[in-house]
């Protein structure tokens, strides 16, 4: 099974590293694994950065786009694995064994997606330090209405389905729901297009600090574009929010 991991980025050369290598150190035939970097025209040192590791991308770009999520639209456009995944820069995979872990887990679950924990923590003296570790849970589909809506990062999609769920436009996010466009896809994809998740109980990712903010107004329309927006919905977005 082969993976296309797709990592957005913009002046990140002071974090770029962590990304890079825990690509490197996975246990998985680097053959099954495509890096796609999409570079939204650094001014720094990130390209230097990644130029200087062991592992380089497999398909990249850099030039000036339209943000995070247009970033990743252009990513699964030159995607060409039968999983797509999302590996934000400063972000890293878990442990080397994540991407068996999530193809054992697509192959034991027969699912189109799966989605998994993620550890948000702060460098400490003995490294990565856990603060905060975000468990989605078993999903059902009431879960929608109650705010439920997992990281980004810890989705992984099989590419054919995730095709399947694009706009008429050929865009698999829409850009119009500005910082809540990952959790319109969410609805639209788990909720409106019925794609059936598996939950793998494991941490996938490690982030630094906290996540990239949910505008209110961005999220209100997200859940009513998908009729689960009521005040309960949003708050308890916010609420179960890592």
């Amino acid at each position: 099974m082969k993976f296309s991991i797709i990592t957005p980025t913009l002046n990140d050369a002071a974090v770029i590293t962590r990304t890079v290598r825990s690509l490197g150190a996975q246990d998985y035939s680097r053959e099954l694994m495509e890096w796609i970097l999409i570079d939204g025209g650094s001014a720094d040192a990130t390209l230097e950065t990644i130029k200087a590791e062991k592992v380089h991308p497999d398909v990249w770009e850099s030039e000036k786009n339209g943000g995070f999520f247009d970033a990743l639209n252009r990513g699964i456009t030159g995607a060409t694995g039968d999983v797509v995944c999302f590996l934000p820069a400063g972000n890293r995979l878990a442990s080397r064994g994540t991407i068996y872990r999530l193809s054992s887990a697509f192959t034991n679950s027969g699912a189109a997606c799966v989605y998994s924990n993620v550890e948000q923590g702060v460098e400490g003296l003995s490294g990565f330090e856990v603060q905060h570790s975000v468990r989605p849970g078993i999903f059902h589909r009431r879960k929608l209405g109650w705010g439920w809506c997992p990281p980004l990062t810890s989705f992984c999609m099989l590419r054919d389905a995730l095709l399947e769920t694009a706009l008429p436009s050929g865009a698999i996010f829409d850009l119009s729901f500005g910082s809540a466009a990952g959790v319109e896809w969410v609805h639209r994809t788990i909720g409106r297009d019925r794609v059936e998740p598996a939950y793998l109980r494991i941490p996938t990712v490690q982030r630094w600090g906290c996540p990239v903010g949910v505008e209110g107004s961005d999220l209100w329309r997200a859940l009513r574009a998908h009729r689960t927006g009521h005040f309960l919905a949003w708050l308890g977005f916010q609420l179960q929010r890592g």
